[in-house]
């Protein structure tokens, strides 16, 4: 089962169709780049092109997109996808798909964006346009 935070005034979660199967794998992919505990990736695609990519990772501090982990600063993966965006004009009407994968099996775990994500991604959603965002569960 999938979930999309869609673009309204009351950011409602609803479950979306499984046609993003294909970002979801590529998504998962990118995550085995994470030198986390936690593997997290995350890709935008805009009319069905990937243009930009993320994992969660290690990172300078950023007060927007960074956790502070056991003394540790992690840049959350649905913020590196959208900061690594060449052109932002590729963000309007794009798609997000964040997903957290299980290193003991082929299944996939919830990766829900933080309140300090949703608050990047709402930024982003009024600022550039960015259409949905799903993510595993």
């Amino acid at each position: 089962m999938r979930r999309v935070l869609k673009e309204d005034h009351h950011r409602v979660l609803k479950v979306a169709n499984g046609s993003e199967s294909f970002y979801f794998s590529l998504a998962s992919f990118v995550a085995h780049k994470s030198d986390c505990r936690t593997k997290h990736g995350a890709v935008v695609v805009h009319r069905g092109r990937v243009v930009s990519t993320g994992y969660n990772h290690e990172h300078g501090f950023d007060r927007h997109a960074s956790t502070y982990l056991n003394n540790h600063i992690s840049c959350h993966a649905e913020c590196d996808a959208l900061r690594n965006c060449p052109n932002k004009q590729f963000l309007r009407g794009a798609d997000l798909y964040i997903v957290r994968i299980n290193l003991n099996s082929d299944g996939l775990l919830n990766s829900e964006p933080c309140r300090n994500c949703k608050m990047v991604i709402e930024n982003y959603m009024r600022r550039f346009g960015l259409r949905n965002v799903y993510y595993s569960v």
